[in-house]
């Protein structure tokens, strides 16, 4: 039996919940046996700072913030996933 992880990677939420039923109804079309396990990865945040200002005004800066949301998918599978290649 071999496992394969998949980390889906986003800035959007909505966007990997909406893609883990997507993936799993096309994988349910190949007619794997399939064992499947969840796990939602830590959040990471990063906080850009630019300063608006050419010159040595530290106050005149703009903060802009990216939030990366990560999931994973731990699938068991006799089978070898040679049709999953996208």
């Amino acid at each position: 039996m071999k496992s394969y992880h998949l980390i889906v990677q986003s800035r959007n939420r909505k966007s990997i919940s909406t893609f883990f039923p997507f993936f799993l109804s096309s994988i349910q079309n190949l007619n794997f046996n399939i064992i499947q396990k969840y796990f939602e990865k830590k959040r990471k945040k990063k906080i850009l700072t630019i300063l608006k200002s050419p010159h040595v005004n530290k106050k005149a800066q703009e903060q802009f913030e990216f939030r990366y949301y990560s999931k994973q998918i731990t699938l068991h599978s006799t089978q070898n996933f040679k049709h999953l290649i996208f």
